[in-house]
């Protein structure tokens, strides 16, 4: 069986992976992969066998999937379990918002979509979903933060320009700025240079302030700003750590033993906000500057702490 599929506007990908991995969810990825190497795949006619060929608006792509009911099964992603999105109102701490594009202040505690253990959790998407019905748009993230990082976080309302802006992230040309607190005593800036799951990743540390437990001088913590020039999986928080400085209340790469004190004052998630993003969009001509303030949570701890000068 051969299902033949046109490269529009909405649908557009650059790499053909990608294209046929929205296009045709209800399949496995590994067997995409196999069907494209197997050269079950043509492109305008002509058969194409590299899963990062480009492609253009107005490609008409073509692929042959097996007619057979068992082969067919076999392929199929096992969707059991996974429920379905549907829109749920969401108060939602919008700081811009103009025709194309919307940023708010996510607040911690919440995903961006449902994960494991979280299938009967509202997530954010679904709070998109919600509010754009009401403004008559699809929502269509440009990127994600964890579940319990707060800040910005960008929406577009048209999928053309959430790649275009997905592009610009994935280029290193939008400025990503986070407020951290971590473990340990730095009044000097530096630099956290590594590979993360294979890929070069960098983030340039600059102290603020510096904070002690009360009553309790022998820990130390450091307030800074954390610019990143990529965006790995949970860089700053690993960065961070293997710097053997890691992120107050990170339960994943911190410190069990201090994480146990700080929650005692109050601090329930990791201290990790992204503070600023700003970026120009050459198509529309248009310079973004965003700014998310520290959520009351985070406020609130630090009032806890003792400040040194």
């Amino acid at each position: 069986m051969r299902k033949t599929l046109k490269v529009t506007e909405e649908t557009y990908f650059n790499r053909m992976d990608k294209f046929l991995r929205k296009a045709l969810e209800e399949y496995k990825l590994a067997s995409l992969y196999k069907i494209i190497r197997k050269g079950d795949v043509k492109v305008n006619g002509k058969r194409v066998k590299d899963p990062s060929s480009t492609l253009e608006i107005g490609d008409e792509v073509s692929v042959w999937l097996p007619s057979d009911k068992t082969m067919k099964e076999r392929i199929k992603r096992n969707t059991e379990g996974k429920r379905e999105l549907k829109p749920v109102d969401m108060d939602l701490d919008i700081i811009m918002e103009d025709e194309d594009l919307m940023a708010i202040n996510k607040d911690a505690g919440i995903s961006v979509h449902p994960g494991t253990g979280e299938e009967n959790r509202a997530t954010l998407i679904e709070g998109l979903m919600s509010y754009g019905q009401k403004n008559d748009f699809d929502p269509y993230l440009v990127h994600r933060l964890d579940r319990d990082t707060s800040g910005v976080l960008l929406i577009s309302k048209k999928r053309s320009l959430a790649r275009r802006l997905s592009k610009l992230i994935a280029d290193k040309n939008v400025y990503k700025e986070y407020t951290v607190l971590f473990s340990g005593k730095v009044t000097e800036e530096f630099i956290c240079n590594g590979s993360i799951d294979d890929k070069w990743a960098v983030s340039r540390v600059y102290p603020l302030t510096l904070y002690t437990l009360k009553n309790a001088s022998k820990e130390w913590f450091t307030l800074a700003k954390v610019v990143i020039e990529s965006g790995r999986k949970h860089q700053i928080r690993r960065h961070l750590s293997e710097s053997g400085y890691p992120v107050a209340g990170d339960d994943k790469y911190g410190n069990r033993e201090i994480n146990h004190k700080l929650s005692s004052l109050g601090l329930k998630r990791q201290f990790l906000h992204c503070s600023k993003m700003s970026f120009f969009d050459m198509e529309r001509e248009k310079e973004y500057y965003l700014k998310a303030s520290l959520k009351e949570d985070l406020k609130s701890f630090l009032n806890k702490l003792q400040e040194v000068d």
